[in-house]
């Protein structure tokens, strides 16, 4: 991800929880590549990456830690929304927050987390209902490493 400048970085993020819900038909996701070729293990990266998350922030360790705890301080309830709609298997819905979660998550320097939300995402795309439940189960447990500090 490429840095920029801190106001536009700042005005990104302050519209991230107030953006709308857009409907994203499901035959328009993006169908993801094979997980098995070359695939991330979420489970070999770091629950926090300080410098990723600087080079994101331009080197600013302010905005790092604000975009930080901004994450943090919303994981609870954005995941409380992501099981709901997961119990539900509301495919639409449930790829607008995930997709959401992940945006915000790659400013932030938590790469498992990212990780592990785009494990979901792909997941959600191809509506594999138990790997997506197995992922959210996954998701909960990363949001418990990263507010236990890792």
């Amino acid at each position: 991800m490429k840095p920029i400048d801190e106001q536009k970085l700042l005005d990104v993020i302050s519209g991230l929880p107030t953006l709308p819900q857009i409907e994203h038909p499901t035959e328009t996701h993006t169908k993801p590549a094979p997980s098995s070729a070359g695939a991330v293990d979420p489970d070999k990266l770091p629950i926090r990456d300080q410098e990723a998350a600087l080079k994101t922030a331009a080197g600013n360790a302010e905005i790092a830690n604000r975009l930080f705890e901004m994450l943090t301080s919303s994981l609870d309830e954005e995941i409380g929304e992501i099981r709901q709609l997961g119990e539900r298997l509301a495919w639409d819905p449930l790829w607008n927050r995930v997709h959401k979660l992940l945006g915000a998550s790659a400013a932030c320097g938590v790469p498992a987390l990212h990780a592990t939300l785009q494990q979901l995402e792909a997941a959600i795309v191809e509506k594999e209902a138990g790997q997506t439940r197995a992922l959210i189960a996954r998701l909960v447990e990363r949001a418990e490493q990263l507010h236990n500090g890792g």
